[in-house]
């Protein structure tokens, strides 16, 4: 058999394993076979989590993996997504279905539920599909809108998958003016930390860390504790960013119609990379934007 030969073993009725050209195993089966039933199980249970790659190759999109995430991972989550595909007046049924597809298979890769998703997972699966399909799954555009109608998003995300992919690579500097940080030694400091962190990381690395640095962090302090302009937090001040950090408000409606917030943790946190980057420290160079008082970004007492 020649290299990126296809080749085919079956292993039941109606079922094969197939390893493509690419060396990606892909289960092919009518009625579930007990191994692949598990591996499913425990994909939805996020108990492994395959790559994006093996998703895009080796699951077919007949709906079992979005039936399996909706009923163990996020059901909420899933019926807003189909409530909104299905009231959606522009939306074909086969966008809605690929909707859901590619949802599933977002949180099979990355974890956690569907509010969790960023514009990051939604344009890695998009490339994938790209790189490893002739014809890539249709929809793209839908998809990327309705999960923005749903404010899954960030609240400064483009409206447009269009705008995402024009939008072009900002610099660090861009990337935290998109904040509006009051402080500007503070600011200028983030700046030259991604500066000297850029050659290392991919570009949507760099975004997430721009996002952690400027808004989960700096922003939210500054909106907490206005005219707040020294890293050294006070203890207080450090655990409660560490709170909020920890949760999320969720609102919640009675059988009445009563609406009630009430504060979450997450299933999927971001608190220990948004930590590691609060003690992450920065070089003596940088003491000059702190008037000689700042010579290092130290670890936040209380949050590490």
């Amino acid at each position: 058999m020649t290299d990126g030969a296809t080749r085919t073993r079956g292993v039941g009725p109606n079922q094969s394993i197939t390893v493509g050209p690419n060396g990606v195993v892909i289960l092919k089966h009518g009625r579930s076979d007990p191994l692949c039933a598990a591996f499913a199980v425990a994909i939805c249970a996020d108990l492994v989590r395959p790559s994006t790659t093996w998703f895009v190759a080796a699951v077919p999109r007949g709906g079992a993996l979005v039936r399996g995430m909706t009923l163990a991972r996020d059901p909420a989550g899933f019926a807003r997504l189909r409530q909104q595909c299905e009231q959606d007046a522009h939306l074909p049924a086969a966008a809605g279905t690929h909707t859901l597809h590619r949802a599933a298979v977002v949180l099979g890769a990355k974890g956690g539920v569907l509010a969790e998703v960023t514009v990051g997972d939604v344009l890695e699966l998009l490339d994938v599909e790209t790189t490893f399909h002739r014809s890539p799954m249709g929809h793209a555009t839908a998809f990327y809108r309705t999960l923005h109608q749903l404010g899954i998003f960030e609240v400064d995300a483009p409206t447009r998958l269009r705008e995402v992919r024009s939008a072009g690579q900002h610099t660090p500097a861009e990337l935290i003016d998109r904040f509006d940080l009051a402080c500007r030694p503070v600011r200028d400091l983030l700046v030259d930390y991604l500066c000297e962190r850029q050659p290392a990381l991919d570009y949507s690395s760099l975004r997430a860390l721009a996002a952690d640095l400027g808004n989960v962090f700096w922003k939210d302090l500054e909106r907490h504790h206005p005219g707040i302009a020294s890293l050294h937090l006070p203890a207080e001040v450090a655990t409660t960013w560490k709170q909020r950090l920890r949760t999320r408000p969720k609102t919640v409606t009675a059988a009445a119609g009563e609406k009630t917030t009430l504060t979450v943790e997450p299933p999927r946190s971001g608190l220990s990379g948004s930590c590691g980057f609060v003690g992450i420290v920065v070089h003596d160079r940088y003491q000059n934007y702190y008037n000689a008082q700042w010579t290092r970004l130290r670890p936040v007492r209380g949050v590490m």
